[in-house]
Formats: structure tokens, C-alpha cells, sequence
């Protein structure tokens, strides 16, 4: 099959790469569409000791077995089955998980990817690819939110503005239909400028309520502009 490999940081396109081997209770999927997300980049600058194929936002159609023919994106985290953690259902936190596309598991970068079928997920057809595709990252910003304490507060400060930070304002926008929200960016090193925007969904604008800088890494998250929270403190 044809597919990108990325060994030791550099990306290359394979036309000869050989097909997933399909395991018990494992699907064949054949890849629609893949996306491109920050991890895989990070992969290729070294987060992980990554070789193989990468990829893990995905949607696809189950080419045989029991579900052939559905379409399907897939919870990418993949347990042991005998820990503690995944005995309790929390299988996304077991200690010795692979994951598809980042951590010693093939991904979707490909024609083809072996799947278990408890990972697959089925999708209606109705749904375009350009949304299905993005199951994933939604799936990681809703898994925030599952976590919280309920009920879910309607004031929230999101620190980290990227991509995953955005989703999740998304996601509790969703949920909390009047929800007012906050972001906080941080950027270059070794000097954290953090902007602080209130994101106001009737008007569809940021407007910046606080800029500060710290030298080093921050250590104390102090209330921001009256927002009501407790301090937080990171090393």
C-alpha cells in the first residue's frame, strides 16, 4: 500500500509499505481522509521516538469483517485490557497504552490501518469528511469537559489558545448557552507574554481584558480582571 513514513524526524512518501496486519477482534479500514494535527509535527521534531506511519484524525470505511462497509472514525488510545485503570474504564489513562498514529501503533498517514473493532466508532453518512475528520480533537476537548464537576460553571478561562483551547470554548459553548469565556496565550520563550480575551459569542469578537508578562516560567495563576477562581500553582 501506499502511505508517509516518518523515521528519525524526516517524512517520506512509500509506495511499497506493507499491509496492516489485522489482529483478533481488528478491523481493516480503508483511510477517506486524514488530518494534519499539531502532534504530528511534533513527532517529526522529536516528541517521540517515532518510526512508522503517523496519523491518527481520521474518518474511514471498514473494509471487512463484521462491520464491512461503515463508516467509522476510532478512539485512538488503545489499553492493555488488564490494569486497574482499564478494568475501571479509563482505558485512555492505562500506563502502558498505545495509540494509534503516535505511540508504537501504525496510523492513518496510509491506504490502510488496522483497527480493534471496541475503538471503532460508526458515522452517519450524512456527515461531510471535513467535519468527520475531526472527531478526534473534539473527542479530546469534550473529554475535558467530562471530567469537570457538574453542573458545568458558565465562567470559564481556557489557558492555552491553540487549537485544542479552541475546540474546547466550542465544545462548552455548546453545552452552556450562555457561556462566557476567557483564553489565555502564551508564547515565546523564555519570556510568557499571556493575553487574557473574553470571547463574547452574540458578538462574535475577542476583546482584550488583560496583558501581562513573566519572566521564567509562571508559577501563581492570580484572579484575572474579577474572573472568580482559586490560584493555581505549576512547576
Amino acid at each position: 500500500m501506499q502511505g508517509l513514513w516518518l523515521s528519525k524526524g524526516s517524512w517520506a512518501f512509500k509506495p511499497d509499505l506493507l499491509d496492516p496486519v489485522i489482529g483478533l477482534d481488528e478491523s481493516l479500514v480503508a483511510v477517506e481522509a486524514a488530518g494534519i494535527c499539531g502532534t504530528d509535527l511534533e513527532l517529526a521534531r522529536g516528541y517521540y521516538d517515532f518510526n512508522g506511519i503517523p496519523g491518527h484524525e481520521f474518518i474511514g470505511r471498514v473494509v471487512s469483517g463484521a462491520r464491512a462497509g461503515q463508516r467509522v472514525v476510532a478512539d485512538i488510545n488503545l489499553g492493555c485490557g488488564r490494569c486497574q485503570r482499564c478494568q475501571a474504564g479509563v482505558h485512555r489513562h492505562c500506563a502502558e497504552r498505545v495509540v494509534i498514529g503516535i505511540h508504537q501503533r501504525a496510523g492513518a498517514f496510509a491506504q490502510f490501518l488496522s483497527v480493534p473493532n471496541n475503538n471503532l466508532i460508526t458515522v452517519d453518512e450524512d456527515l461531510s469528511d471535513g467535519l468527520a475528520v475531526l472527531a478526534e480533537p473534539v473527542a479530546a476537548a469534550l473529554e475535558i469537559i467530562e471530567q469537570m464537576p457538574k453542573p458545568l460553571p458558565s465562567r470559564v478561562l481556557v489557558v492555552g489558545a491553540g487549537r485544542l483551547g479552541f475546540w474546547l470554548r466550542k465544545c462548552w459553548q455548546a453545552l452552556i448557552a450562555r457561556l462566557q469565556s476567557w483564553c489565555a496565550v502564551r508564547s515565546e520563550q523564555p519570556t510568557f507574554k499571556i493575553s487574557a480575551f473574553r470571547l463574547s459569542p452574540a458578538l462574535n469578537q475577542n476583546r482584550l481584558v488583560g496583558l501581562w508578562t513573566v519572566l521564567g516560567r509562571p508559577r501563581v495563576w492570580q484572579p484575572l480582571c474579577g474572573l472568580p477562581c482559586r490560584k493555581q500553582y505549576w512547576s
